[in-house]
Parts: C-alpha cells; structure tokens; sequence
C-alpha cells in the first residue's frame, strides 16, 4: 500500500505544474532522506524544470542534485542530474556537450541496472542521435528505452520514447512507423493520465497526417493540439498549433486563412517568454504578402528580423551565463 502511494505521488509528479517550482537546494534534503528508489526518481524530477522556460536555472538545478549524487553514491541523482544537464546542453544548440552528458548517464544507470534510470537515459541519447540524422542509432536507443520502459509503471519516458521513435521515423521519411509510435504515445498518456505532451503529439500525428496527404484529419489534430494548448495556458502550444495550420492552408492555396492563423500565432507569443517564436509565421507571412501587400510583407520581414535579432541576442546572454555556470560548476568539483 505505501508503494502504492508513492507511485501515484510520483505520477502526479510527472504532470501536475506546481505553483513555483521548487529549487533543488529546498528539496535535497527530502531527496537525501527518500529511502525508496522510486519515490527518490520523481521527488528529483519534480525539481528539474523544463528546458524551454530557463536553460540556465534548470541547469544549476542539474548540478545541485548531480553532485549530491557523486557524495552520497545514489545513481537515481546521479543519473537525472547528468540527463538533465545533457538534455539543457541540447536546448544550446551545444550536441557535443549534450552527448558527453548522455553517455555518461548511460553508463551509471547501466550499472544501476534500474530500468526507469535506464529509459531515462536511453531517451536523451535517442535525440541525440535524432538530431544528429544517425537514425538508426536512434532507433536503437529509442527501441531500448522502451524495452525498459516496458519493466515499470508507466511514466513520461514510456510515453517520450514512443513519441520520439515517432519523430525519428517522420524525420526519416518512414510515415507508417512513424504513425504507429506516436498513436502508441497517445494511447499511454490517455491510458495513464499523464498529459504532459499532449500538445506534442497531436502536433506530431498533424504533420504525419499532412505528409500521408489527409489535410483534413491533419487539420483536425492541429485544431485538438491548439484546444489542449488553450486548455494548460501555453502560450508556445498554442503558436506552435496555429503555424501548423498556417503552412496547411497555404499548401491547400487558401492564403487568407493561412494569414488569419499566422497572425494568430503572432499574437499568441507576443509579450512573452517566447516572443521569438513569431519567426516562423512572421517568415510565412512575409512571404504570403509578397505578391499582394508590399507594406505588410515589409513589416513583417522587419519582424523576423527583431526575432532573429532578439534570439540571437539571447543566445549571447545564454552563453555568458553557460559559461559562468561552468566555472561555478568546476568550482563545486573541486
């Protein structure tokens, strides 16, 4: 019965956004007293905050929780802590780096032999290789983490692995694998009430549908992936969902609806976090006024101009601070 509960508080972990995340500093010394492997991998995770919202902070959490990991010998700590620090190096654009953490999480939750550490683990590798277009290794770490995945509760990274093969398989050009994982992904986080990437995957099953040239159930998965975007207040979601729909009414040479979704998109990111995400429809929208509004198209050039700006911009203060993380790191080392 007291697994029980901590499997249902672990779940719950994994999808329910807490008010004001916790530091790793606050939560260590629950960390530290959880005698259970379990409930330790998702008190740890509920402290390593998503890469999209600060790359920088998440990583500072990483390290926090990867060097009690080293002290103490628990590999639970020392795996999340090196998968996260892999996956923000990702969100950098630093692959290399990214990798180097992998393989090194690869190897301690190997020797752990706990399959949730291993699936763990396996998942980040897969996007490594993803995004290095060796599919093949890809598909292998994608296939393992499942293999995992299949000898606990399912989590997030049953649900990920699935979603990821299904990306792999799209990037590759094979759309009926590709259909498979990801439906599979769909079913597991109906199945188990983790609707974390909900969003994802109808976006995804939206271009797989797109690419088998059924714009109408595409469009119908968009329309689902903006509904659940609206639904959690994700501002990204919901940009993501309308420039979807933008390019599959412009492939469909409805350049009015494609510009009534573009727009949308725009505004939807406007004024926060993800203020640079306005590239993509403000690049579409450029291009769907060339021929008809001279002025518009002009101004939005000049607005995928600011993004890009504005992203190279941050990228910079990104890389000061992932330097300084760096040297505070080092310093924690020694």
């Amino acid at each position: 019965m007291k697994n029980l509960a901590l499997l249902t508080l672990g779940l719950a972990m994994l999808h329910v956004a807490p008010v004001r995340a916790q530091s790793m500093e606050e939560l260590l010394p629950r960390i530290a007293a959880e005698k259970n492997d379990s409930a330790r991998f998702y008190l740890a995770f509920s402290g390593l905050t998503t890469s999209e919202t600060n790359p920088v902070d998440d990583m500072h959490n990483a390290d926090v929780l990867l060097v009690h990991g080293q002290m103490s010998g628990d590999k639970v700590s020392q795996v999340q802590g090196l998968a996260c620090l892999g996956y923000d190096y990702r969100a950098f654009g630093s692959t290399a780096k990214s990798l180097e953490y992998d393989l090194k999480a690869k190897a301690v939750a190997e020797e752990s032999g706990d399959p949730r550490l291993i699936s763990c683990a396996y998942t980040v590798l897969a996007a490594n290789y993803l995004d290095l277009h060796e599919y093949p290794t890809a598909i292998e770490y994608g296939r393992k983490c499942l293999e995992n995945a299949a000898k606990h509760e399912v989590n997030l990274f049953s649900i990920v692995g699935n979603l990821l093969l299904g990306e792999i398989y799209l990037a590759d050009g094979k759309l009926d694998s590709a259909l498979t994982y990801t439906q599979k992904s769909y079913e597991l986080s109906m199945s188990s009430g983790i609707p974390y990437s909900l969003g994802e995957i109808y976006v995804q099953l939206g271009h797989i549908q797109a690419k088998l040239k059924n714009p109408a159930l595409a469009r119908s998965y968009f329309d689902l992936a903006l509904e659940t975007g609206r639904q959690i207040g994700s501002p990204k979601f919901i940009n993501i969902a309308h420039t979807a729909l933008a390019e599959l009414h412009t492939d469909a040479g409805q350049p009015d609806s494609a510009i009534v979704c573009a727009k949308q998109a725009i505004a939807a990111v406007q004024g926060t976090p993800f203020a640079t995400m306005v590239m993509k429809p403000a690049q579409l929208l450029t291009e769907l006024y060339r021929k008809s509004a001279v002025d518009s198209a002009f101004k939005y050039s000049e607005m995928y101009k600011a993004a890009d700006d504005s992203l190279y911009n941050i990228k910079a203060i990104q890389q000061t601070q992932l330097m300084t993380f760096e040297e505070e790191a080092r310093q924690q080392e020694l």
